[in-house]
């Protein structure tokens, strides 16, 4: 068994539509910490969800919050979480010409 620390989500401006920015792939992941900071000049609403393999995304929905300009959210609903082997992490931010940053960092376990 291997534990592999890794950014698991690269700096990202998020979207208006839902992307898939990680995929557990023939590991289990862990996640350490997520961060959303807005570099933008209105309130934006950001949602971010854990998907099972095969999972519907509307049933998953982990943090769905407002953050106000030039703040920055720690997403504790999202720290601690395990994603099984196909398992994905999806976000998105409502609004045109989103300005709002998401990373993730965590742990791949392989060999399991």
């Amino acid at each position: 068994m291997a534990v592999i620390p890794k950014e698991l989500v690269h700096p990202v401006k998020l979207t208006s539509s839902p992307v898939t920015y990680y995929t557990a792939y023939k590991c289990r992941t862990i996640i350490d910490k997520c961060t959303i900071h807005s570099h933008d000049t209105v309130n934006r609403n950001v949602i971010i969800s854990i998907v099972s393999s095969g999972g519907d995304v509307s049933e998953s929905i982990l943090v769905q919050r407002s953050i106000a300009p030039g703040e920055t959210y720690l997403c504790p609903e999202v720290v601690g979480h395990d994603l099984d082997s196909q398992s994905t992490i999806v976000a998105t931010c409502e609004g045109e010409g989103s300005f709002v940053d998401l990373r993730v960092s965590g742990r791949e376990i392989t060999g399991i």
